[in-house]
């Protein structure tokens, strides 16, 4: 199951949520639930606008994530996104994985890796 929550929700709210999910099932689906990864997507053309108008939403988003990914990088200015990504870099866990990425092209293998924990091509 993949939950987006479209952008403005509380990340680390949900992630506490997600967590604490399993006490409310059953033992046999207990022992199934896995939560795989957190998944933070971040909109490299409107990362400033957003950084101005809900900045608090944004970090938490980078800092429960185990995967970020700068997406809509084939729009941006090149000094734009290292800058976006040092300024993401500063707010997230030391174990998670930044990427690179535009929705435009077919996601590589190492992301998918990333947030599904598998290779998609053998699916």
């Amino acid at each position: 199951v993949i939950i987006e929550p479209s952008g403005i929700a509380d990340a680390e709210r949900m992630s506490r949520l997600l967590e604490r999910f399993p006490r409310n099932l059953g033992p046999a689906s207990v022992a199934q639930y896995h939560l795989q990864c957190r998944l933070s997507i971040v909109d490299a053309v409107r990362y400033r606008l957003l950084m101005r108008s809900v900045p608090h939403l944004i970090r938490a988003s980078v800092r429960v994530a185990d995967v970020v990914l700068l997406n809509k990088i084939d729009a941006a200015k090149p000094s734009d996104i290292e800058a976006i990504k040092a300024d993401i870099r500063k707010n997230m866990k030391p174990t998670a994985v930044l990427r690179r990425v535009s929705a435009k092209d077919e996601l590589a293998a190492p992301v998918t890796r990333d947030v599904l924990g598998m290779d998609v091509h053998n699916v």
